[in-house]
């Protein structure tokens, strides 16, 4: 009932833990689908023609490890 994990589990109860999963399955995915970098990249362009999502997509994206531990 507490708010342990169990076994060796990840506690996704917080929003800090859930943010930091979602940025490191993101950055996996990079890894293995490096087009998934250009789909939600910042481009200015692209934001005008009304692709909304990249105002918040690079956030979640990064460009090496060492990258995504010092923004995580």
């Amino acid at each position: 009932m507490g708010g342990g994990t169990g076994e060796g589990g990840v506690n996704l109860n917080s929003w800090t833990n859930r943010l930091l999963a979602l940025n490191v399955a993101i950055f996996f995915l990079q890894q293995v689908n490096p087009g998934i970098t250009l789909m939600g990249a910042k481009n200015d362009k692209l934001i005008r023609r009304g692709e909304l999502h990249r105002l918040f997509t690079p956030m979640l994206l990064h460009g090496d490890l060492q990258h995504l531990m010092a923004n995580s």
